[in-house]
């Protein structure tokens, strides 16, 4: 995957996308709040990029958590973009 600097990506730069998806592929499970400290923004401006996240396949709900989620390959995938 390759992101281009000058284009926002899901209406965020996309170093600060490819910095919190490179911190969301490290853990296990995160929660939204664990989302929002990644993305360095508060929750009412997370709240939608993290819903196309998981619209886009990006982020899945764990089965047995109403509040956990974990990454999925798309998401390894964009933490290994390069950004040119």
């Amino acid at each position: 995957m390759r992101l281009t600097p000058d284009e926002l990506f899901f209406g965020v730069h996309p170093k600060i996308i490819k910095d919190c998806a490179n911190h969301l592929s490290d853990c296990d499970s995160f929660s939204f709040i664990e989302f929002c400290e990644a993305l360095g923004a508060p929750e009412d401006e997370a709240k939608p990029i993290f819903s196309v996240f998981i619209e886009q396949g990006f982020v899945i709900k764990e089965e047995n958590s109403e509040n956990r989620y974990r990454g999925s390959s798309q998401l390894n995938r964009l933490a290994l973009a390069s950004v040119q």
